[in-house]
């Protein structure tokens, strides 16, 4: 199992590469998400027209990790880099993010404990802790 894994993440690599040559390494991924955009006026939750595969990665320039949403929906993929000063929230239904124009940003993850594992990682980025493939 443990193979499938790798070997999705390289084919997924080279389809994120064709995007951003500068990104090197898939760190890890989630098949399916939805973004959910928090509208304060309302005190509720937008449904934003994202949603698709997420992967985690790291690249040879700055940013130096990022996550991207592979929109399904439209061309419009999210893009968000993942530095020290990245704010993130895990919740039991979402990870929630503040992204650079303040707005805050809930993901919600079809698999549960895929949920929680991009969440370790990318507070382990923030961290600045050794990152490695979950593979």
């Amino acid at each position: 199992m443990q193979t499938d894994k790798a070997k999705q993440l390289e084919y997924n690599l080279a389809v994120l590469k064709r995007r951003d040559a500068d990104i090197s390494e898939v760190l890890n991924m989630t098949g399916h998400v939805v973004l959910y955009q928090y509208n304060e006026s309302t005190q509720a939750w937008d449904l934003k027209k994202v949603e698709g595969s997420l992967f985690v990665v790291a690249r040879t320039s700055e940013p130096r990790h990022m996550f991207v949403v592979l929109n399904r929906l439209s061309s419009q993929n999210v893009v968000e880099a993942v530095t020290a000063d990245f704010q993130m929230e895990l919740t039991d239904q979402f990870l929630l993010y503040r992204n650079d124009k303040a707005e805050i940003i809930g993901i919600w993850f079809y698999s549960t404990p895929e949920r929680a594992e991009i969440a370790g990682l990318l507070q382990s980025i923030v961290a600045g802790e050794e990152t490695h493939t979950a593979a």
